[in-house]
């Protein structure tokens, strides 16, 4: 069934003020004011049995509608929000790599201070004993900040230190409380899903792995 609506001036004296007409060719004449009219053309086809097909005819001088979005169409590049955000969005590999050096680092830090009490030790300013369980975390924190900051076998390396957060917010902190804040592990959480993170998204722009593909 094909539904086309147009307005079109009527002959005068036709139609008079609010009356209608249905055409023998299935024009449906109706009279708004005394100067506007609408005719309203149905066309019925059917399609196999018992379907009716719906299709929507146009004028031939009406202009056919743009197939691009219109310009307050979020997905309209012309629109000047648009091409800031696809702007912004092309940086994303740099960020991501200045996410994993900056974590890497700070992660560095935590190793350093276990096991050399740089910048500052433990409490009491002492550092870890070999070879016990903090020692050996200070080691991860060492050996694998620095791969991070590096970028160099980045997914496995932070596969590997998410695994040590999580064991570590377990073992020290959880049973001091439920909430992170209160148990004093939101640290640890944060970089578990951090490090859970860079184990999928890989390096970013800048890292050592990158370089060793091009080669």
């Amino acid at each position: 069934m094909a539904i086309s609506r147009f307005a079109s001036p009527l002959p005068n004296g036709s139609l008079a003020r609010g009356e209608t007409a249905l055409d023998p060719d299935g024009t449906f004449q109706a009279m708004l004011e005394p100067d506007v009219s609408l005719l309203l053309r149905v066309e019925c086809s059917t399609v196999g049995s018992g379907s009716t097909q719906l299709d929507s005819p146009r004028r031939p001088d009406m202009p056919k509608p743009s197939p691009t979005s219109t310009p307050f169409s979020p997905s309209n590049p012309s629109n000047p929000s648009n091409r800031w955000s696809a702007r912004w969005i092309s940086f994303a590999p740099q960020l991501l790599a200045l996410l994993r050096i900056v974590a890497g680092c700070m992660f560095l830090l935590a190793g350093t201070s276990k096991l050399f009490a740089f910048p500052v030790g433990m409490p009491g300013g002492v550092t870890a004993e070999f070879p016990s369980q903090v020692w050996l975390g200070g080691a991860l924190e060492v050996v694998g900040g620095a791969l991070l900051v590096l970028g160099l076998f980045t997914r496995p390396t932070a596969f590997v230190l998410s695994g040590e957060m999580a064991v570590a917010y377990f073992q020290f902190h959880a049973g001091n409380g439920f909430w992170p804040t209160v148990n004093g592990g939101l640290p640890a959480v944060l970089y578990c899903f951090l490090f859970l993170y860079l184990s999928a998204a890989g390096p970013g722009a800048w890292s050592l792995d990158r370089l060793w593909r091009k080669r």
